[in-house]
């Protein structure tokens, strides 16, 4: 897990967290304006958390189906 990895999932449980506010605060008012913005942090931190890195390609110029027999 790299730098930008543990950025990208801090973000994500900030976006659950800020989803978890703005539902608590649309309770408590009672006010359904709340719920468009709770669904958008909601779909960005499924984004963030869910997203798979990208493979890194091998650099050391093996292809990995290549046959090595000498004959």
């Amino acid at each position: 897990m790299g730098p930008d990895d543990g950025m990208r999932r801090m973000a994500g449980w900030a976006c659950v967290g800020l989803v978890a506010m703005l539902i608590a605060m649309g309770y408590h008012f009672g006010n359904i304006r709340f719920l468009p913005v709770a669904a958008g942090f909601a779909i960005l931190g499924g984004l963030f958390l869910l997203a798979r890195p990208v493979d890194q390609m091998r650099s050391d110029a093996i292809h990995s189906g290549a046959d090595s027999r000498i004959d």
